[in-house]
């Protein structure tokens, strides 16, 4: 009889939290795989190693509506406070078509505030990282403090494009807020129904977005000129 009842009862339980999920701006995202080590498949947050993510297939609501790239699924861990660490190869500033490998980790959570202005959302996100230079080619192997901000710098602004790309997608293209930033607006409406009302999850392919992200490199794997 017991579990004639748990059987009955879970199916509606999951569908009654889904709800309250897409009311709330709660978005869900599934990871297509996660790669160990190059070759074993994974999927626990327990796992400390690093991990390399292939791809986040976006739903909106119960529809499959496109895939996130390896580097927009970055941004959205990283948004979303789930990034545990990653290795991540920034463009060169000191040798054009060479990459600079970073071992980055958050450093504080990221914060996101939102506001309305002219009843569209503007998001603002304040991203802090820590980083650890892995590699380097060329003659700027042996980092002296000035080209060690010249990488924070570098860092900055490629994590800011990578957040603006992933806006620019999940606003534009898939109408769909993967992160559940929802969250951060609804204690700015009195009452559930003007919550409700106001349709965030139609409204978030309105909003504006700034990022701001602070990289500081604690330490390297490599030599400090001297």
């Amino acid at each position: 009889m017991i579990l004639l009842l748990l059987i009955k009862v879970l199916p509606l339980a999951a569908l009654l939290v889904n709800h309250l999920a897409v009311l709330l701006g709660v978005l869900l995202v599934l990871p297509l795989a996660v790669l160990r080590d190059g070759s074993e498949s994974k999927q626990s947050n327990e796992n400390k190693n690093t991990l390399k993510t292939i791809g986040l297939a976006v739903f909106k609501q119960d529809k499959l509506v496109g895939y996130l790239s390896p580097v927009q699924t970055l941004a959205h861990l990283i948004i979303t406070n789930e990034l545990d660490n990653s290795t991540v190869a920034i463009p060169s500033p000191f040798e054009k078509k060479q990459n600079i490998d970073l071992y980055v980790t958050p450093r504080w959570n990221t914060k996101i505030k939102i506001d309305l202005i002219d009843n569209k959302p503007v998001i603002n996100v304040d991203v802090h990282l820590s980083a650890k230079i892995s590699s380097i080619s060329g003659s700027h192997k042996f980092l002296n403090e000035e080209n060690i901000k010249i990488v924070e710098n570098a860092a900055n602004k490629y994590i800011e494009q990578i957040s603006l790309d992933y806006f620019n997608i999940t606003t534009k293209k898939y109408k769909t807020d993967i992160a559940g930033l929802g969250k951060h607006l609804v204690n700015k409406f009195l009452t559930w129904d003007d919550w409700s009302n106001f349709n965030w999850l139609d409204s978030y392919q309105y909003s504006s977005y700034n990022v701001n992200v602070n990289t500081t490199i604690t330490s390297s794997y490599l030599l400090l000129e001297t």
